[in-house]
């Protein structure tokens, strides 16, 4: 996702993210089921927001919501690396 100007919805990747770690759950690769909830997942993204990792944008809809996107410029490339 780093560096591929690939801007993802933040609800959608979350989901996304909380199937495959269900799956690796099953496959016995992640031993704790509590690690798919989709409050960590949002949490963890926020935290990759604040120590500089990702991007996030909000954007208003036309219902009054805020629809969040999230990407990853190459420049944050160095941060992850070294993390």
């Amino acid at each position: 996702m780093c560096g591929k100007n690939l801007v993802l919805k933040n609800k959608k990747l979350i989901k996304e993210i909380h199937v495959c770690i269900k799956r690796l759950n099953q496959l016995h690769v992640i031993p704790y089921l509590h690690s798919c909830l989709k409050e960590i997942i949002a949490t963890s993204l926020e935290r990759f927001e604040q120590m500089g990792f990702v991007q996030m944008k909000g954007y208003a809809t036309k219902k009054g919501s805020t629809t969040l996107f999230l990407q990853c410029p190459a420049e944050c490339k160095p941060a992850i690396d070294e993390l």
